[in-house]
């Protein structure tokens, strides 16, 4: 959205380049340049002048309790995020989560909040299976909900943060607009990798490195039976949560990696469960159980760092194991 407005945009932080490096490279004062940046937790901890213009935080779930002693300790890294940031800037929060809209009370930026649930006070809102801008008071339609190309719940979510952030940096709906309606997804959130001749649908989501990213994934797939590739290394998180929900949705369960034991424990008796060594395994698996109309999900709920260099090296694994598996 910020490039297609004019601007030079440089995405860097957690999902790749660093962003330091990022910085550096960013010098030339002549254009104005907007680093898109994200931060992990982890990074959070440990800053003492990070003061970004526009924060946002999506949503607060539990994850990286094996780092964490509590979810008290986690929450309070992720709310550092505001720890710099000024009147002049903007936080942008998540009205339908509390632990998130808790943020607002340690920040003196400006709050802007995006909702599926209600209007707005400022920023985004869904009502009618319609999407609005909220800017000092006056409601503005943007968009229908069935306009969005990337399927889930959780990218109307991420496309009502998207759009207050964009109007924050002050970039005009109209430019919003055309972008969103051309935008196709980006690698490893439930990316359409291909489809085989007997109409099963293989779907890269690697970057689903935890239970909630998994929920999200699953929560995308309505009436449609998933072959779910989970697994990998374990981040203590709570699989049991998920049962009621993978036992609707799962058609047939394979596992990966050293959270095998644990998620079969969980799920194991739940639906039909297989175990495979290696990614090209799991696909094989995969693709002789499916028949038409299936989803094989890649959709990990677990980090890569047992088996693969990180999320993106498993996520194109699995793509060229599909792609080989189907002789393309």
């Amino acid at each position: 959205m910020v490039t297609d407005a004019g601007i030079n945009a440089v995405v860097s932080g957690n999902i790749g380049r660093a962003f330091s490096d990022a910085v550096l490279s960013s010098q030339d004062e002549s254009r104005k340049t907007v680093l898109v940046t994200e931060v992990s937790s982890f990074q959070l901890e440990s800053i003492e002048e990070f003061h970004p213009h526009v924060a946002l935080i999506l949503n607060i779930t539990r994850d990286h309790m094996d780092r964490y002693s509590s979810m008290r300790d986690y929450i309070e890294a992720k709310y550092r995020v505001t720890l710099n940031q000024t009147e002049d800037d903007f936080l942008v929060l998540n009205a339908d989560d509390p632990l998130t809209m808790k943020c607002a009370e340690e920040s003196s930026a400006q709050i802007l909040t995006f909702s599926m649930t209600k209007e707005v006070e400022e920023g985004a809102f869904v009502a009618d299976g319609r999407i609005y801008l909220k800017e000092d008071g006056k409601v503005t339609p943007f968009c229908n909900v069935e306009d969005i190309p990337i399927p889930g719940a959780h990218n109307v979510q991420n496309t009502l943060a998207s759009l207050v952030i964009c109007r924050a940096l002050g970039i005009q709906a109209d430019t919003l607009r055309k972008t969103l309606l051309k935008f196709k997804g980006v690698e490893h959130r439930i990316e359409l990798v291909e489809k085989s001749k007997t109409g099963v649908a293989y779907y890269n989501d690697s970057k689903a490195t935890n239970v909630d990213s998994l929920e999200k994934a699953l929560l995308s797939f309505e009436n449609k039976p998933v072959i779910l590739i989970a697994g990998g290394k374990d981040k203590q998180s709570a699989y049991d949560r998920l049962n009621s929900l993978v036992k609707e949705r799962v058609k047939a369960l394979i596992l990966l990696g050293e959270a095998k034991p644990l998620i079969k424990k969980a799920w194991g008796n739940l639906v039909e469960t297989k175990e495979a060594a290696t990614m090209e395994e799991a696909v094989k698996i995969a693709t002789g159980i499916s028949r038409t109309g299936d989803v094989v999900l890649l959709s990990p709920a677990c980090a890569s760092f047992d088996m693969f260099k990180d999320y993106e090296d498993r996520g194109r694994v699995f793509k060229r194991c599909v792609r080989n598996q189907l002789g393309l």
